[in-house]
């Protein structure tokens, strides 16, 4: 009884009081405040053990020192004639009632706000509530789960809660829609239940969820909206990242997944998003559709089909909408390019050929409709810049239309897909290396975005780099599962690393890599794609080890009945070559009777798919005119090549001017030594060098001879090979 007094004199009980009252209202706080401080998911934790570590230290203090007037003294040290404890006692009893009524206030406030759940949860929901086994849920609310970190670092927890956090925030701005609490959906986290019983327990329509994974310096954010009632998934969308302000690309990423969700939710009350570009919503929604498909799934004709009912839908609602328009003529340029290069849509050729058509025409319609609505909008111009079916109708347009992809990226500096489309431009034109950097451009801008990933991962593949090709399949088997499957994706193709080989001769002019070549040619038969191609290859090799005898015995495969673009092109070249082989043999009969193979493919290439195409589309078969001595044909291909200035329509691809050589020699020679002079780094006279028996109309010229004497790289090769170089040989 004399110990409990004298805890009662020292206050020893108010103080351990007090602690308690004031630590559970620091927990709470903490609780309430750590989210939007981004604070980690451990703090609460942490919080709560210093709590119980210091309350046996707040009481030993409280029995051993006394506040006096003077400061704390040990309670030994004052005399109990001076002691102070009565009046510190009734300052305790005032912070003890203010502590309570906190307490309560913060009690009361916490149970209104469970009951309110708890009372929607069992069944108080609007008159527009969806019934579904026996349970209504509100057509209006949404639960956004808190996000997975698949990553073990606790710097990526915490970036997670922070987008859980503003995502919430973001959504209960949103006036009518119910919005589960952060507290409430905190109980699901790793939980085994259905979404369907998530739904129904919360009582609401919409379930969010998704993940967070932290490659290096780069972020993936995951996110899908799941109807509760149907147990379907609505719409899903990645947002990839590169982590250079966390809290700004947390408030960004969070401000379009709310958007998105919004849209889906409730479109009837959006409005105008920030930056929307147009203003109807549906037409919104419809065009971030299919630009989710383009960021998050792997090319198919599904994909193809899906993007564009999704966007012809978009400009049905909104005639004006530009981007829509731009990316419209896009998705019909990829229809149409497959349809010559994969053979999709379609069994037949001739069902295929009609399809074609129809895309043709509805591609120009919407290319024309995004240029008539702002030729300078960056979804425009970059629909300019890869226009397929512009290319197919003027091979000029082709070097032209790097402007338009210059000024998208101009405009958008950090536009990712424009660099993508830059590095296409290059690849298609044969220059390698600045291909190389542009795909390494548009990967560091958006490293997650599955065209980007697909077709650079393409690119390296044919290039003959597998530590890339590696590196690009996994990452593209992160992005969509399914390709995961096709390990074939990440093999090197035979005639990617022939094609990796040839281009360091080219480079070089070191016969120790035709070797090379010859070694793995001979490894690779059998494995090709298609037997033109190994044809294409084998001719390749025999040009570069001077064999024409070799060449005279290649039985060309007859043209394949699916027109595939690179079966077709391995058609035409090797027999193009085979008939030049003839040529120089001295066997007319064989050459005509090659000549008139190419013809035909031409012919029958023209009528499927081209049939107005301009003659310089046919530039492959200049040699079989001079063959059959088509002089009209002949005139006509050297004026469709030259523009009113003299020059080449298209003077960068060497094929154009080996077209030429064969139809005014001292023209394309004269031309070809004024693109080498102007750009030195330009790969033609190499490539002319090379395919010697190809380009013998060009290598045997007197000012050819003079150059490639002077410029030294090839000069033995050539004296191998050509009799007209056997003098200059060192």
């Amino acid at each position: 009884m004399k110990l409990i007094n004298e805890l009662r004199r020292r206050n020893v009980f108010r103080v351990g009081a007090a602690y308690v009252l004031l630590g559970w209202v620091v927990i709470q706080v903490t609780d309430t405040v750590s989210p939007a401080l981004n604070l980690p998911d451990w703090t609460l934790s942490f919080v709560t053990w210093i709590g119980i570590v210091g309350f046996p230290f707040a009481l030993f203090f409280a029995w051993a020192y006394e506040l006096t007037p003077d400061g704390i003294k040990r309670e030994a040290d004052v005399e109990r004639a001076d002691s102070a404890t009565k009046a510190t006692g009734r300052k305790l009893d005032v912070v003890l009632i203010a502590l309570l009524a906190i307490t309560i206030g913060l009690i009361a406030w916490d149970t209104f706000s469970d009951a309110q759940d708890e009372a929607t949860q069992a069944g108080d929901a609007p008159s527009d509530a969806v019934v579904a086994d026996g349970t209504q849920l509100s057509s209006e609310s949404v639960a956004v789960l808190p996000l997975v970190n698949m990553s073990a670092a606790t710097d990526n927890a915490f970036f997670a809660g922070g987008v859980h956090e503003e995502i919430l925030t973001n959504l209960s701005r949103i006036e009518g829609l119910r919005v589960v609490s952060r507290t409430t959906v905190l109980r699901y986290t790793n939980s085994d239940l259905s979404v369907k019983d998530i739904g129904r327990e919360l009582n609401a329509r919409y379930i969010v969820e998704g993940s967070v994974r932290r490659i290096e310096n780069h972020v993936r954010i995951t996110v899908q909206l799941i109807d509760a009632v149907e147990d379907a998934h609505l719409w899903a969308r990645n947002y990839d990242r590169e982590l250079v302000d966390v809290f700004a690309i947390q408030s960004e990423v969070a401000r379009q997944i709310t958007n998105s969700l919004h849209l889906e939710i409730m479109p009837e009350t959006v409005g105008a998003l920030d930056n929307m570009p147009t203003r109807s919503v549906r037409a919104y929604d419809l065009y971030l559709k299919a630009k989710s498909i383009d960021r998050s799934e792997y090319q198919s004709e599904s994909t193809l089909r899906r993007q564009r009912e999704l966007l012809e839908a978009a400009v049905e609602d909104d005639p004006d909408f530009v981007e829509a328009w731009g990316f419209l003529n896009e998705v019909l340029d990829d229809i149409a390019r497959t349809i010559i290069q994969n053979g999709w849509f379609g069994d037949t050729n001739t069902e295929r050929g009609r399809i074609f058509e129809e895309v043709r025409s509805a591609a120009k319609r919407a290319l024309d409709k995004a240029v008539a609505l702002d030729p300078d909008n960056v979804e425009t111009l970059l629909a300019l810049g890869s226009d397929f079916v512009n290319e197919q109708e003027d091979t000029g347009y082709r070097t032209g239309r790097k402007t338009y992809i210059d000024r998208a990226i101009e405009l958008e500096p950090d536009n990712a897909y424009a660099w993508y489309v830059l590095a296409w431009w290059h690849r298609i034109e044969g220059n390698s290396e600045p291909a190389t950097a542009d795909f390494l451009k548009a990967l560091e801008l958006d490293p997650f975005h599955a065209r980007i990933v697909t077709g650079s991962l393409e690119h390296f593949r044919s290039m003959g780099d597998q530590e890339m090709t590696n590196r690009l399949f996994e990452r593209l088997a992160q992005i969509a599962p399914e390709t995961g499957e096709d390990t074939s994706l990440a093999e090197v193709s035979p005639y990617g690393r022939l094609n990796n080989l040839m281009t360091q001769f080219l480079a070089t002019a070191d016969e120790s890599i035709v070797e090379e070549y010859a070694s793995e040619f001979a490894k690779s038969i059998g494995q090709f794609e298609h037997p033109l191609v190994e044809t294409l290859s084998r001719i390749r090799l025999m040009q570069f080890q001077h064999d024409v005898d070799g060449i005279l015995d290649v039985s060309v495969e007859t043209m394949p009945e699916m027109l595939k673009w690179d079966y077709f092109f391995a058609y035409t070249v090797s027999n193009d070559m085979v008939r030049a082989a003839q040529r120089i043999a001295g066997r007319p009969d064989d050459a005509k009777a090659s000549a008139l193979r190419i013809m035909e493919a031409q012919r029958e290439y023209a009528q499927l798919f081209d049939p107005d195409a301009p003659i310089s589309r046919i530039r492959f078969a200049a040699g079989a005119f001079v063959t059959l001595d088509d002089k009209d044909k002949m005139r006509e291909l050297r004026e469709a090549l030259l523009d009113e200035d003299g020059g080449l329509v298209d003077d960068y691809p060497v094929v154009n001017h080996v077209a030429l050589s064969r139809l005014d020699p001292d023209k394309a020679v004269e031309l070809i030594l004024a693109q080498k002079a102007e750009h030195p780094s330009w790969y033609g006279t190499d490539l002319i060098a090379a395919f010697h028996i190809w380009s013998r109309d060009v290598v045997t010229h007197p000012d050819m001879q003079r150059f490639y004497v002077k410029e030294g790289k090839w000069v033995d090769y050539l004296a191998a090979g050509v009799p007209a170089y056997a003098q200059y040989k060192r």
